[in-house]
């Protein structure tokens, strides 16, 4: 015969092997959940390891990067670009600065020119294929940047504001058009509203335009001289390449010599490797933050 004793062990046990059954498959969880979040963990610090080491194109080390807006400064329009190469002028005498360059964009800024193009000599691409970045720089960007031209020429000072427009062209460029030969003396079409056909006249290294996760896209480089033609008139930017002395320092001169071109422009100083480095602080911060939780997951398993 069975006693209600009996009866009351058996359900204990039943009951002490459901929670033995709950335990275990709750430990399993959280192994299963600690080996997902360490291999994104994993992941993620792949991703930023391999946008920390992506080759830039440039040099970062002694550049500081000055965002120059006009909207404030008492200015016309028309008299926005003139003002900026003043600012160039009184940032290049700067003593301490090694080089300096104008440009409408800076690399890794966030910033985007892009317009679909035509390639003479060129193989026809589908409209998707034709978008191309495109920016003004003046004659020294290239050097002051440290991206060499390994084709063609520069810029000078002859490609003024009422000249006959000229490009130069990224290595991605002439991958995309054409097949990786030469572009000199081939123009492209769509570029200048003004003008027809631009020619080229010179190709760079690859460098990275927006991000470092985009890559290297097909770039088209212009005298930043002739941006008044299309239409950029209220904000600019100064690469400056140091060649002695101290950042705080170089930064007091370059402030002074802006101010003396007119107090009314407003700039922001930054260092272009401090630039690099913002624009993958969410893949940072993502790779430090998956690894600490991976780590604790595992840490409560083991507990």
């Amino acid at each position: 015969s069975i006693t209600p004793m009996d009866t009351l062990k058996e359900g204990r046990g039943v009951t002490g092997d459901r929670r033995r059954r709950l335990s275990s498959g709750l430990v399993v969880a959280q192994l299963a959940l600690s080996v997902v979040l360490l291999v994104g963990a994993g992941l993620f610090l792949r991703t930023f390891a391999f946008l920390s080491g992506a080759p830039l194109g440039f040099e970062t080390d002694g550049v500081l990067v000055a965002s120059v807006s006009a909207q404030r400064a008492a200015a016309a329009p028309a008299d926005r670009l003139p003002l900026f190469e003043q600012s160039l002028e009184a940032v290049h005498a700067v003593p301490g600065v090694e080089s300096a360059a104008a440009s409408l964009v800076t690399p890794v800024r966030g910033m985007r020119l892009q317009t679909p193009v035509d390639a003479s000599g060129a193989e026809p691409l589908p409209d998707g294929d034709r978008g191309v970045l495109v920016n003004h720089v003046s004659p020294e960007w290239f050097e002051t940047l440290g991206t060499p031209l390994i084709a063609g020429r520069n810029f000078t000072d002859s490609d003024q504001a009422g000249a006959p427009s000229v490009a130069i062209v990224n290595e991605a460029f002439a991958r995309t058009f054409f097949n990786g030969r030469s572009p000199l003396g081939e123009s492209i079409g769509r570029l200048v509203p003004a003008q027809p056909s631009v020619p080229i006249v010179g190709v760079s290294r690859d460098a990275v335009y927006r991000a470092l996760r985009e890559g290297v896209l097909p770039t088209v480089y212009l005298p930043f001289a002739q941006s008044r033609e299309a239409g950029f008139f209220d904000l600019m930017s100064l690469s400056i390449r140091a060649g002695s002395g101290s950042w705080e320092h170089l930064a007091r001169n370059v402030t002074a010599a802006l101010n003396g071109v007119n107090p009314d422009l407003s700039w922001t100083l930054r260092p272009l490797d401090r630039q690099i480095d913002a624009s993958i602080t969410q893949e940072r911060v993502t790779a430090v933050l998956s690894g600490f939780f991976g780590f604790v997951a595992v840490l409560v398993a083991g507990l």
